[in-house]
């Protein structure tokens, strides 16, 4: 029996990245990963593990529609920077999957900003362009999950001001917490980490029924912890003795992200319930620590 075809799209980046190890390990699947450059070090690094690596624009519905040929799941995920908007991409995929009969999309989306702040914000468009996907899948009946992304810890690593010493002070580090409370928790995760493996277990509980109503029935939310700038700079001090500050917004920053880090620094990006949710653990997600992510992660920087 042919092993089952899992698409990823931005096979190279962090989250596709992610779910593309998860895969490769269980070594069930065939894989298909999408990137726009096939020539680049990734790419080549992906196709030597043995992941069929193909040239495809989100932003090109065609091309995409050649690209999920045989798929028995599709993970989706927008690109940025990029010439169409976060909904255009993600319906270019919903369109692919339909025109190939996908059994299963899995949706990386987000919550509603204005939904989350009570209509507090609403100009974070690139979180409204997902959750419009969202009901776009609804609403041409495309099986899927859709996940809610919590914040990416990963971001204070891979952002171009992430996690670094002070240009004023040097014997001080800099946390890219923009405008967001020392003290203040939103829902995180770390997508190197545990996101590839959420998806793996999607996957791989699919064709059981009980199982494929409850992950179908309603966005699931993906965060492993709530954890606020302080809890990240105490787990750093705990394994080295600096002092750990956060960031202010650089210069002509847009002003969609301001009011995106306006709403994390409100509170209001704070999944309810446990985190993570009982739905995960129970499918055998296995999570790290914060402590896990900053011993692996961070303190590699300070050497």
């Amino acid at each position: 029996m042919a092993a089952k075809l899992i698409v990823i799209t931005g096979a190279t980046g962090t989250q596709g990245g992610a779910v593309v190890s998860a895969l490769l390990k269980r070594g069930s699947y065939a894989i298909r990963g999408l990137t726009r450059n096939t020539d680049s070090v990734s790419s080549k690094e992906l196709r030597s593990k043995g992941v069929e690596m193909v040239a495809a624009d989100v932003t090109d519905k065609e091309i995409l529609v050649s690209a999920f040929k045989g798929a028995y799941a599709v993970f989706g995920n927008t690109v940025f920077p990029s010439s169409a908007t976060a909904e255009t991409q993600g319906r270019n995929m919903v369109d692919a999957c339909k025109a190939n009969n996908v059994p299963l999309f899995v949706w990386s989306s987000i919550p509603s900003a204005i939904e989350a702040s009570k209509g507090k914000y609403t100009e974070v468009h690139h979180w409204e362009e997902k959750v419009a996907v969202n009901e776009y899948i609804a609403s041409v009946s495309q099986p899927a999950v859709i996940l809610q992304m919590g914040g990416f810890l990963d971001n204070l690593v891979t952002q171009r001001f992430g996690f670094r010493r002070s240009e004023s002070d040097p014997s001080k580090w800099t946390l890219p917490y923009i405008l967001v409370p020392h003290n203040v928790k939103m829902s995180s995760i770390w997508i190197e980490g545990d996101f590839g493996e959420i998806v793996a277990e999607v996957v791989g509980h699919w064709e059981d029924d009980t199982w494929r109503k409850r992950m179908e029935e309603k966005p699931i939310p993906v965060a492993s912890a709530r954890i606020s700038p302080d809890d990240v700079a105490e787990s750093i001090k705990r394994r080295r003795d600096v002092e750990v500050v956060t960031s202010g917004a650089p210069p002509g920053f847009p002003q969609h992200l301001i009011s995106m880090f306006k709403l994390f620094g409100d509170g209001f990006y704070d999944f309810p319930g446990p985190n993570p949710p009982d739905m995960l653990v129970e499918l055998g997600v296995k999570f790290h620590t914060l402590d896990d992510f900053v011993k692996e992660k961070l303190v590699p920087l300070m050497q």
